[in-house]
């Protein structure tokens, strides 16, 4: 089922005003969705999502010890963040040039990338 999920329009809006021809914009969303593999974080019949925020706490854990932490102390889930994050390709918390990148990784190709970039964004606010 190809319909429609929470989270994509933030997807499919800021490649149409960076493309500005629906028709391109329509084709690389589906690319990404369906080469890249994005589409998994929106099946609601799976618990891709849930697994990927789970992995991403993991290694929140193992590579900023002191931010899980701190988190775990003030019962603060990761989850609280990362859903929007990763539904949204960084483009509500991060609109410029940060989901720009986020994007242009992912259609290179890039394994984990918005896994790396948020250790990378919270590693950055711990400062």
């Amino acid at each position: 089922d190809d319909g429609y999920c929470q989270g994509m329009n933030f997807l499919a809006a800021k490649l149409i005003l960076s493309e500005n021809d629906a028709k391109v914009a329509f084709i690389v969303l589906s690319f990404m969705l369906k080469q890249r593999h994005l589409k998994i974080l929106y099946d609601s019949g799976s618990s891709c999502l849930m697994d990927y925020m789970n992995v991403f706490q993991k290694r929140l854990r193992r590579y900023n010890r002191r931010v899980y932490n701190h988190l775990k102390k003030i019962e603060f889930q990761p989850l609280c963040f990362t859903i929007e994050w990763f539904t949204t390709c960084f483009i509500v918390s991060c609109p410029g040039d940060l989901s720009s990148c986020v994007f242009d990784l992912i259609i290179a190709g890039f394994e984990d990338i918005m896994m790396d970039v948020g250790l990378a964004v919270l590693g950055v606010l711990e400062k």
